[in-house]
């Protein structure tokens, strides 16, 4: 996913970016490690993975005093 990420036209589709490269060049990086990049693939993939959260963990932390205050409030009919 990450030499996905590094190498794809902005926007382009996973499927279209294995047809513009090709199969056997994607399974040569990808599973036989043709470039030997295969390590820093894996960290940069860890990097992002570290560097995401989800806010909904946070719930009884939360970053800021309204970041689960309800954005449009309902009125009682």
């Amino acid at each position: 996913m990450q030499w996905y990420r590094e190498n794809a036209k902005y926007r382009e589709r996973t499927y279209t970016f294995v047809e513009r490269v090709g199969i056997e060049r994607a399974r040569a990086v990808i599973l036989e490690d043709s470039d030997g990049i295969a390590a820093d693939l894996d960290a940069a993939m860890q990097e992002a993975i570290d560097a995401t959260s989800d806010p909904w963990l946070e719930s009884e932390a939360p970053k800021t005093s309204n970041q689960f205050a309800a954005l449009i409030t309902a009125e009682a009919e």
